[in-house]
């Protein structure tokens, strides 16, 4: 744990083949503060075209004594591929005093369900864009999946 405050632009744990995106852990005595944090899955790519590919988005977790304040969070699990079980990482900020997001908080997945999202804090939530946690499993041709839970727990 950092004694003092934290200032990320970019961590980036993504996967863009097989296998699932890495976890990211920030904890802090102080401010946190990031620009983007991604650790999505994506299964993009022409060379996987014809084969099953999964791989589940990496869990996001930021703990602060004090505020946060974050851009764009990313665990989302982009598969397009029928028949495999992708699912979004859960995405969790911790606050001892406010949370302020001021971009897309995302967690979802295109062939399985979406991850939770959660945001509790001591002081307020000021978010100021969107917080995303579907599951497109039925567009894709996949199977019955689920958008993930959004909790936002201020005591401010």
């Amino acid at each position: 744990m950092s004694r003092g405050n934290i200032q990320v632009k970019n961590i980036i744990t993504a996967n863009e083949s097989r296998g699932n995106g890495g976890r990211i852990v920030i904890d802090s005595k102080g401010d946190i503060s990031s620009l983007q944090l991604n650790s999505s899955f994506y299964s993009g790519s022409s060379y996987y075209k014809n084969s099953v590919v999964e791989g589940n988005g990496g869990a996001i977790k930021l703990i602060s004594e004090a505020d946060i304040y974050t851009e764009s969070i990313d665990s989302s699990a982009d598969s397009f591929y029928a028949g495999s079980d992708s699912n979004g990482g859960n995405i969790t900020l911790n606050a001892n005093g406010n949370i302020a997001t001021n971009g897309l908080l995302k967690s979802s997945s295109y062939q399985g369900d979406g991850g939770a999202i959660n945001l509790n804090a001591d002081g307020n939530i000021t978010t100021n864009g969107l917080l995303e946690s579907n599951s497109y499993a039925g567009l894709y041709g996949g199977w019955n999946a689920n958008g993930g839970t959004i909790t936002l727990d201020a005591g401010g």
